[in-house]
């Protein structure tokens, strides 16, 4: 799109009334630059077991000088150790999806552990990996999509094992 600035000098002479140019007219091709940019967090486990639930969190960013519309985040769920999780992440909540230049948004999601995903990640320390980007719609041409963010946690090993011995 084109943007114009038209502009004009004045000046005050010793006497006499202030002298005013001619205006001058620059046209400005204005190239839409279409970004976004996601970042991504993760809580450590509510609990340290099966049933405790890691929350995600992308704040997505609007970095170019168009309006970007229809965000969507994409995220397959966690790994635990390199192992895909063995449930599936909540669906992923926005609070808005239309984005101004310069404006941003949050979304978040939720993934409960299972035993499995406990026994994969081995309480390696960031094991639990998280990998998303963001999408959206420009005015014009392809979507955009943001690099991905990685998120890490941990789920401690806290193995417990108690042996009780009687005499009898």
């Amino acid at each position: 799109s084109l943007s114009s600035n038209i502009a004009t000098a004045t000046g005050n002479p010793p006497s006499g009334p202030p002298a005013i140019s001619i205006p001058d007219t620059l046209m400005i091709v204005v190239v839409p630059m279409d970004s976004l940019e996601i970042i991504k967090t993760a809580s450590a486990p509510s609990v340290n077991g099966a049933g405790g639930v890691i929350t995600y969190t992308y704040k997505v960013y609007n970095r170019g000088n168009s309006e970007i519309s229809s965000i969507v985040i994409n995220d397959a769920g966690p790994t635990f150790a390199g192992t895909p999780g063995s449930n599936s992440l909540s669906p992923i909540a926005c609070g808005i999806t239309t984005l101004a230049p310069g404006d941003s948004t949050e979304c978040s999601a939720t993934y409960t552990l299972s035993q499995a995903d406990i026994d994969n990640s081995r309480g390696q320390t960031d094991s639990v990996v998280n990998i998303a980007t963001g999408t959206g719609t420009p005015p014009s041409g392809p979507p955009t999509v943001s690099p991905p963010d990685t998120a890490k946690t941990t789920i401690p090993n806290l193995p417990m094992l108690a042996i009780e011995k009687s005499a009898g």
